[in-house]
């Protein structure tokens, strides 16, 4: 939902219970970031209101806060930082969120107290991991690697503070240090991340057969759990590691509750990059998933006739999805390519004539239905909807389709 609509939930929300202080919070803090001042203002007054509220006042405190960070307001805000670290039920993310107004401001207190954070930190492996995710947030990334001997050895084999130091390691390029660091160890149910960050050192050094080695270990990790290479696919995406990411989410595909997830995310990446078999490969997985899916069911008839394969079964299928709804514009689409391919060129220009204009305007059918025109010598048209059908994502079969159907419109 985007902030108008959720702005106009919450504002009804209040408007009939206007008393619920939480309704009240969640809507000041959406309407902070409107364009419109007076709006912005009347937030501000309401968040002002709200930390005279005990049950809320923690919270519309730190909205104010963040809210002044933003606009460089750092005297306001630190006021207000201040106030907040003395009330008690202050948590220790309101100890970082001081700190952070400390640094915006440069003032003096903030080594001191950044000191006392650390030593605080130590209580939990989690609040360990907190100060590692703030420093590395914080261009501090450096401080946290030489801090991280400080807290007890414990917490470095929590998996949220291994996740937060592997984090500083690499914003500092410390390959040397990220290799000692997650060589040792066991990450329980993450492990194969220690091992896929063990390959990223080992590449970054220049180590190409240690480093693939360790990523065959991390693909073995995820093998037996497809749920975690989803998590690793991710991580790879932001590592720029593009093979290795198709490989994981092939993995991923595996998983009978998040599969669909991954399959749709090959699509896409398939789709961006014209990879017709790529595309053809997930939707057979994604038919195996949904086989009562008509818009998968056309897709699969559609690229098994591009591509050549199974032909016989996408001529069926594509008359059978026409049969059962003849005004759906893709689905006749399908099955005029599929009376072109058959050599009834036609009997295909018939039945997308049978579409409404509108649909025939849709780029990617106007591609088709200028092809369906030129091989029936209807050149002025054929022209003019080749041309619309060039605003289509098309894959390299449909482009050389359309081309084909040009050369034959210049030869006559």
């Amino acid at each position: 939902r985007d902030g108008n609509q959720m702005a106009h939930e919450l504002s009804e929300a209040v408007r009939l219970e206007p008393r619920n202080m939480q309704y009240a919070l969640r809507l000041a803090t959406v309407q902070l970031g409107a364009s419109d001042s007076v709006i912005r203002e009347g937030a501000l007054r309401t968040l002002r209101g709200l930390r005279g509220e005990a049950p809320v006042r923690r919270e519309a405190t730190r909205r104010l806060i963040e809210d002044g960070l933003r606009d460089k307001q750092t005297a306001g805000a630190l006021t207000l930082a201040r106030e907040l670290d003395d009330l008690p039920e202050r948590e220790f993310a309101d100890r970082l969120l001081l700190l952070a107004t400390m640094q915006a401001a440069n003032d003096s207190g903030f080594v001191p107290l950044l000191q006392g954070v650390e030593r605080a930190a130590e209580e939990s492996a989690e609040q360990v991991a907190m100060l590692i995710n703030w420093m590395n947030a914080n261009q501090m990334p450096s401080e946290a690697i030489a801090w991280s001997g400080g807290p007890p050895a414990t917490s470095l084999g929590n998996v949220l503070v291994a996740i937060a130091l592997s984090d500083s390691y690499i914003a500092t390029k410390n390959w040397s240090g990220m290799l000692r660091f997650v060589k040792t160890g066991n990450w329980g149910h993450i492990d194969f991340l220690r091992s896929a960050l063990a390959a990223r050192a080992e590449r970054e050094l220049g180590h190409e057969a240690d480093s693939q080695t360790q990523w065959r270990e991390a693909l073995k990790k995820v093998n037996a759990d497809p749920k975690q290479a989803l998590r690793l696919a991710e991580i790879a995406e932001k590592w720029a590691w593009e093979s290795e990411r198709i490989e994981l989410l092939w993995l991923a595909a595996k998983d009978p509750e998040n599969g669909d997830q991954a399959l749709e995310t090959l699509y896409r990446e398939f789709a961006k990059q014209g990879d017709t078999q790529g595309l053809y490969r997930v939707l057979l997985h994604r038919e195996e998933l949904h086989p009562q899916d008509r818009d998968i069911q056309n897709n699969v008839a559609q690229l098994s006739l591009l591509v050549n394969l199974n032909v016989d079964r996408a001529r069926r299928l594509a008359h059978d999805l026409y049969e059962k709804e003849p005004k759906n514009a893709a689905y006749a689409s399908t099955q005029a390519f599929a009376l072109y391919t058959s050599g009834d060129a036609r009997q295909a220009l018939k039945v997308m004539k049978a579409l409404r204009d509108e649909q025939l305007r849709e780029p990617q059918i106007a591609a088709y239905f200028g092809i369906f025109l030129a091989a029936n010598g209807e050149i002025a048209r054929a022209a003019e909807f080749l041309d619309l059908g060039e605003a289509a994502r098309l894959l390299p079969e449909e482009k050389a389709l359309v081309a084909k159907a040009r050369s034959a419109l210049a030869a006559r």
